[in-house]
């Protein structure tokens, strides 16, 4: 059987002021008593025929004693200041022990009085120390909690854990991101400040500049290694970009954001592409920038699952864009910027990997240190797969691959699917997919032969059979 831990002790200095303001005190004394403080004071532990000042330096001195507590109010703060009576000498013990005092959380002031600009009444000895404000009944719940916690050392707010070293500073490389720009935008839409609509523009063009500038290429001295490395730097714009989408479907301007992101994936692919003014380039200079897009649209979609915005997701994903390369142009969905990328083939093959995808195993890989689970990254895929072959079935082009799925962890489940197991949940599901039935949903899965479509792996299992969308019902 444990031992109980005995109370922590807690004694209380305060000023006689008036019997308001000893009825104050013993309202805070009873209230720590209640909640398991052995709290000593001079009206319950000093009787007729004792010292008080010996009391008092007791108190102060004895190590049993873990808290002091310093009830402040005009009258308290003025006799400590001009050592008057039993507030003076308590003051002349008290002051020394608190500047010898290694444990600086010992004493606290706790205020019941402030002066008329806010200023509260407190001793001069007590310095800049954070205090206690009561002097507000109304506020007791809160100020009570807050000098418990003091108390028991267990205060509401705790730093959260630190995390990992972002994975982009572990490269080499060093990118110019959106910066400033995205920042002052983020800022404008979260405080809905005037300007937001003009610090969106700069920060789409913020971001537009730093993708077009991740570089071209790689060293073929190191085998496509550079490549990698420079991945690494990329995180960084892509966090920065979903934060900004992210403000930005929350803020009173998430009514544009369908107008925004034509104009944005638009221009993203003029990126990939030989456009006006640029000369040709191989498919695999600008593999940076195709890996950069895929990626967030797989996170865009993440962030839209997760924050429910079911109707935005088909708004903006489940349509077509108009993208126009040198001489070309066409109509296409998101799809239109997934494709082989040739330096991870290159890669895989020159160093013998025999990876099924390289583009899958970074993926997994760079969640780890972002704000997605791989799960919820797996799952945004699949959502892209679902909602581009409805598109394609309905103008027969081509559909979002889910190569994540290539490391799918046997028996594992997707919330949305699941949750369609639900009314609910399966309103959602179409909603998403754009569909008004669960058949058309189960119907995104089996091509135009009628045979389910494969799965990425070694084993190629139907993906309706993975992510277990057979289970749909009209």
């Amino acid at each position: 059987m444990s031992m109980m831990k005995e109370p922590p002790v807690v004694y209380i200095s305060y000023s006689w002021s008036s019997q308001e303001h000893i009825d104050r005190v013993l309202e805070l004394a009873t209230y720590l008593r209640e909640n398991g403080v052995d709290v000593r004071i001079d009206r319950w532990n000093l009787r007729e025929g004792q010292d008080a000042n010996a009391f008092m330096e007791s108190m102060v001195s004895d190590p049993k004693v873990d808290k002091v507590i310093i009830v402040s109010d005009r009258a308290y703060s003025e006799k400590a200041d001009a050592r008057e009576g039993g507030v003076g000498t308590e003051a002349q013990i008290i002051t020394p022990e608190i500047f010898k005092q290694k444990d600086k959380t010992k004493y606290l002031a706790v205020v019941t009085e402030i002066d008329g600009d806010g200023n509260a009444y407190l001793p001069t000895f007590y310095g800049s120390r954070i205090y206690v404000n009561i002097s507000d009944v109304d506020s007791d719940t809160e100020s009570f909690e807050r000098i418990i916690r003091w108390i028991f050392g267990q205060p509401s707010d705790v730093a959260p854990e630190i995390g990992k070293k972002p994975s982009y500073l572990n490269s080499s490389t060093l990118y110019v991101v959106g910066g400033a720009k995205v920042t002052r935008a983020v800022k404008s839409l979260r405080n809905n400040l005037g300007s937001a609509s003009f610090d969106v523009i700069d920060a789409l063009e913020a971001i537009y500049t730093a993708v077009d500038n991740l570089g071209e290429g790689f060293d073929s001295e190191q085998n496509g290694s550079d490549f990698f490395d420079s991945l690494q730097g990329i995180a960084r714009l892509r966090d920065e970009c979903i934060t900004f989408f992210d403000a930005l479907i929350l803020s009173e301007q998430s009514g544009r954001f369908p107008e925004i992101f034509e104009e944005f994936i638009e221009n993203m692919y003029s990126l990939i592409v030989p456009g006006k003014g640029k000369s040709a380039f191989s498919e695999w200079d600008r593999d940076r920038q195709r890996f950069f897009v895929q990626e967030l649209l797989i996170y865009l979609s993440a962030l839209l699952i997760k924050r429910r915005k079911y109707e935005l997701f088909q708004l903006i994903l489940g349509r077509e864009y108009f993208f126009e390369g040198l001489n070309t142009s066409k109509l296409a969905n998101v799809s239109a910027f997934q494709g082989e990328l040739r330096i991870l083939s290159y890669y895989n093959s020159k160093n013998n990997l025999n990876r099924i995808s390289l583009f899958a195993d970074q993926q997994k890989q760079r969640a780890e240190t972002s704000a997605f689970s791989f799960r919820e990254i797996q799952q945004a895929d699949v959502m892209l797969f679902v909602v581009t072959s409805v598109l394609t079935k309905r103008q027969s082009r081509r559909f979002w691959y889910p190569y994540t799925l290539t490391l799918v962890d046997y028996g594992v489940t997707f919330p949305i699917f699941e949750r369609a197991k639900s009314d609910q949940g399966k309103a959602a599901l179409l909603k998403m997919s754009g569909v008004t039935t669960g058949s058309e949903i189960k119907s995104a899965f089996y091509d135009s032969s009628g045979q389910a479509i494969k799965g990425p792996g070694m084993w190629g299992d139907p993906l309706v059979e993975i992510v277990k969308a057979d289970s749909l019902t009209d």
